[in-house]
């Protein structure tokens, strides 16, 4: 992940005071979860300030945060990076997007990148930062960029131009990439890898790299698309209802003609009502506008929902799933299916399922319904009111923004929450001391005396003459979490900054 000014995170703190969970909290309180990676650590200093530690290229970078005392959400003071004693590198540089042109920096070698800005049009040159899961390497007169995302890794190659110093953009795509033949990729990239359809029987065949077909709104021809090596795709454009099953090996009525698919694993549709099914390749799938039906099947796929209502379902595999991001995106039924999945739901009220293994579920703006199912899960209701089920193992639960309704199922879960008033106050259906289950309260600063607990019975909430718990905020009055059922429980046990407190005793 890659940490940046005016960023604010909220910390989630285990029992023995170690960080297990980082969300990033945008300007509109928006929650994104930010993977803690294999080369991070997170340490809560006595003096209250958590520090983030990250090695990488035999140097690291040191990031020390602190907390807000009125929003209790986290945010950057300083940062300081570690050359590498081998060869000089500074690990914390900045960062390249797709673009136009780029100023790259060497070490004294001239083989590791150490930073890069980006060149405006108008001759402006801005510094850029360079993420964690992106990597770099020289080859002559090229710079290739490698990035992970979603399971899949993208490449892009750019080539220095004569008499300016600046590098430009000239190949992109998946997969592998053979760095001892960057000139004949650069060269396929410019001749070969665009093919645009037209409204006849079409045969395409590929250029040995990554190839994308596109095809235009009305084509009615019978084409043929040959992807062969590399990852290759078919982007259909406009209204027609598209259907596409990767899984035949014939001609298949697309709506756009009878095609024959070979050698492609990603399929872009257009506007229309669209259901598209992957292979057992690893697939991405992306139905734009249009209430569509996307399945990945095997592997580790990225499905993409866009505008309308989708079902999205990724089959085997860790899987990408996006309900969509923009307000017209509406009400998404997302099944994550086996595998360690990662699932947004994006805008409008979705139903989002992980299924078997661990689960990253986040509802987006919207009223959600989550549900973990098997596995350890980590459920992020964010925006407005969500009803949240952990199901079967040890599960974490962030209802955001909002009132909402939480069942962590089986397990020992962990009920998460900011410590602010828009946080909403939460209502727990099965809290269970006996089982492990604890509440993660977001201001590390708090004192167990600070918290209360009442003892109300509320009509319909769970059984008749078994009172609820009320567990309030002394500094703000406000309800944090609301256990239904609360007075059978002997233990009622809270974690503030790393450290569980009974608030029984």
């Amino acid at each position: 992940m890659s940490h940046g000014d005016n960023e604010h995170f909220i910390f989630t703190f285990g029992a023995n005071n170690e960080i297990i969970a980082v969300s990033e909290v945008d300007s509109e309180g928006h929650e994104q979860n930010n993977q803690i990676e294999a080369n991070e650590t997170y340490e809560l200093l006595g003096d209250g300030h958590v520090v983030r530690t990250e090695a990488e290229d035999g140097g690291s970078s040191t990031t020390t945060y602190e907390q807000d005392p009125v929003t209790n959400l986290w945010f950057e003071i300083s940062a300081s990076d570690t050359e590498s004693e081998e060869d000089g590198t500074d690990n914390s540089g900045y960062g390249v997007g797709q673009g136009d042109r780029y100023i790259f920096t060497f070490d004294a070698a001239g083989t590791t990148v150490t930073g890069l800005s980006e060149v405006h049009d108008n001759g402006y040159v801005e510094p850029e930062w360079i993420s964690p899961n992106e990597t770099y390497q020289v080859s002559g007169d090229y710079v290739v960029e490698f990035e992970t995302e979603h399971n899949l890794q993208e490449w892009t190659i750019y080539q220095l131009e004569a008499g300016t110093g600046q590098y430009v953009g000239v190949a992109e795509g998946y997969g592998a990439l053979d760095m001892t033949t960057l000139a004949d990729t650069v060269t396929a990239a410019a001749t070969s890898t665009e093919y645009q359809r037209e409204d006849n029987d079409d045969y395409y065949e590929d250029s040995g790299d990554d190839d994308s077909f596109h095809g235009e709104d009305g084509d009615d021809g019978d084409d043929y698309y040959h992807g062969g090596e590399g990852h290759d795709g078919v982007t259909y454009i406009g209204t027609t209802n598209t259907h596409v099953d990767l899984h035949l090996n014939e001609a298949q009525n697309t709506g756009h003609g009878y095609d024959h698919f070979d050698g492609i694993e990603d399929i872009e549709a257009g506007e229309g009502d669209d259901h598209l099914e992957g292979n057992e390749q690893r697939n991405h799938l992306n139905g734009n506008s249009g209430d569509d039906h996307l399945a990945g099947w095997e592997e580790d796929d990225s499905l993409e929902g866009g505008d309308g209502h989708d079902t999205l379902d990724g089959g085997d595999g860790n899987d990408s799933l996006n309900g969509g991001s923009s307000e017209n995106d509406l009400a998404d039924h997302i099944y994550g299916g086996l595998g360690n999945d990662s699932i947004d739901g994006g805008h409008g009220n979705d139903a989002l399922h992980g299924g078997e293994d661990d689960d990253g579920i986040v509802g987006g703006f919207g009223s959600d319904t989550m549900a973990g199912n098997q596995g350890h899960d980590h459920l992020d209701g964010q925006a407005l009111s969500d009803l949240m089920f952990g199901g079967e193992g040890d599960d974490y639960l962030n209802g955001g923004f909002g009132f909402d309704r939480m069942n962590g199922g089986t397990g020992a879960d962990q009920y998460f929450h900011l410590g602010v008033e828009d946080h909403g106050s939460d209502w727990i259906q099965d809290y269970n001391a006996a089982e492990g289950d604890v509440l993660l309260f977001g201001n590390a600063q708090a004192t167990a005396d600070q918290f209360q607990v009442n003892f109300i019975e509320t009509p319909f909430a769970g059984q008749v003459d078994v009172e609820e718990a009320f567990v309030i905020y002394r500094p703000t009055g406000q309800v944090m979490w609301a256990l239904i059922d609360g007075a059978e429980q002997d233990q009622i046990n809270v974690v503030i900054g790393g450290e569980t407190f009974d608030l029984l005793a």
